[in-house]
């Protein structure tokens, strides 16, 4: 029996806890605008009568400038302040240019025969391997963390009659929301990931009716072997344990689970996700901005004043009182007086936004740059060498793990290990574009001076991306999975 020392981390460790907040800002923002003023979602699906979901608010991304009043007129006006306010939805373009410079050419993919149908069907839904590897990018971007599980669903190894009914390993993804605990053991004095709890949503039809529930996957390794154990949402076992083996009737000594990382592949340490600078940035241009719009809502428009000394007289010529607008006339007595005011430009709310939106192109274009074939002299200086997270980081990162998850998809589904290839592409920029340039348009596309059709053509033109590439390509290379 082998020796093993067993180390815990737990969800409710502070390095999950304080990362969780960093992970929820950052979906909001580079989900959009909208995403940023409804707020976080709240899971409400497992443990909870009420199924779906509800959603906080947006407090936590725009507080109610005086949270202590709690009557119904103070409630309107922060729903007009956060109405009023304008989100430049610099984290979401960033996401959807970066997603686009690593996918601008093809991965090269080379299977054995057993596994060849991973490029078409790579988790058992029809999902390609191309794009499953896109939302792998995105996740790590919006969730720093995440993790490949090869799933067979089968007791043992897979048999002709298995493959021939759809019975073959898989990749799915985990991202870090979903991934609820994990352990570490030294096994024979290695470490090694002992323990995996991943939380999945299903659907259950009950006659007309179709609701969702969480279901649990616990993964471990018990004496040296992986066990799997599927878990309803009360964390009772929906079936018995399963001891998986491979093509040759092995026993699995290695859980099937690949974490990856925007800078390391464990569990031990999570990351943060690669935009969450740019998304603190976006918050801090949204709060600016819902101050500029309330100032100029409130202050804008010339405030009158009267000064009246006969009253008497006042009210006698004007029994409907002040009248305001184009052609209002009022009449006032021989001492009364009247003044218009304006409050005088304020510019500094204005101007902090302006800076938060100019340092999060220089951050997402920096992004881009750092690890690639060119990089300014202000990368240079800005680059925080080994430790940094980077596109290129994710992408190295990403193209490990996928290469461990289909070795053994190809060790449960075939006898005969082949080498297999699975290279990604990290050739984000190409030489006809410089990197200002691409930071310029990444600019005027964050400030809205240009569509996103003309980015799109413009990294085209310049490269970037490949021919044929159009607006919503992009944009659909980045949506999630499941929401």
């Amino acid at each position: 029996m082998a020796n093993t020392t067993h180390t815990m981390l737990t969800v409710t460790s502070p390095d999950y806890k304080d990362m969780l907040p960093q992970v929820r800002l950052t979906v909001a923002c580079s989900e959009g605008g909208y995403s940023m003023k409804r707020g976080y979602r709240e899971d409400k699906l497992a443990g909870s009568a009420i199924r779906g979901n509800s959603y906080s608010g947006g407090q936590e991304l725009l507080p109610m400038p005086n949270p202590s009043d709690k009557s119904e007129e103070n409630r309107k006006r922060y729903a007009m302040y956060k109405e009023r306010a304008v989100v430049v939805e610099m984290t979401k373009r960033t996401k959807e240019s970066l997603v686009g410079a690593a996918t601008r050419k093809n991965n090269t993919v080379e299977l054995p025969a057993s596994i060849d149908y991973l490029e078409t069907n790579v988790d058992n839904t029809g999902l390609t391997l191309e794009s499953q590897y896109k939302q792998t990018l995105e996740t790590g971007m919006d969730q720093g963390t995440l993790g490949l599980f090869v799933d067979i669903p089968s007791s043992g190894s897979a048999s002709a009659a298995d493959i021939a009914n759809g019975v073959r390993a898989n990749i799915k993804l985990y991202d870090f929301i979903n991934i609820l605990s994990s352990a570490y053991s030294v096994i024979d004095n290695k470490e090694v990931l002992s323990y995996v709890l991943l939380r999945e949503c299903v659907t259950v039809r009950n006659d007309l009716t179709v609701e969702s529930e969480y279901q649990y996957r616990k993964l471990e390794l018990i004496e040296g072997f992986y066990v799997h154990t599927l878990l309803d949402d009360t964390f009772a076992a929906k079936e018995e344990p399963i001891t998986p083996t491979d093509a040759g009737g092995n026993k699995l000594k290695e859980i099937p689970f690949y974490p990856i990382g925007a800078q390391n592949n464990t569990l031990k340490r999570l990351d943060p996700p690669l935009l969450l600078g740019i998304a603190e940035l976006n918050v801090g241009q949204y709060r600016n901005s819902a101050d500029v719009e309330e100032n100029a809502y409130m202050s804008s428009q010339s405030t009158n004043f009267i000064f009246v000394e006969d009253s008497g007289t006042f009210k006698e010529n004007n029994p409907e009182g002040l009248l305001l607008g184009a052609g209002a006339v009022n009449t006032l007595g021989e001492k009364d007086k009247f003044e218009m005011h304006q409050a005088k430009e304020g510019n500094l709310s204005n101007t902090l936004q302006l800076e938060k939106i100019k340092a999060a192109i220089s951050m997402g274009a920096q992004l881009i740059m750092e690890g690639g074939p060119q990089e300014t002299a202000e990368a240079v200086r800005t680059k925080s060498a080994a430790s940094s997270a980077s596109l290129s980081s994710l992408a190295d990162n990403s193209e490990m793990a996928y290469v461990k998850a289909i070795s053994m998809c190809e060790q449960l589904m075939s006898r005969t290990v082949s080498e297999t290839v699975f290279t990604v592409n990290k050739d984000f920029i190409d030489t006809s574009l410089t990197p200002e340039q691409v930071k310029n348009w990444l600019e005027i596309s964050v400030l809205g001076k240009a569509s996103n059709e003309m980015f799109v053509t413009a990294m085209v033109k310049g490269g970037v991306f490949p021919e044929g590439t159009k607006a919503e390509d992009i944009r659909g290379s980045v949506e999630v999975a499941g929401d």
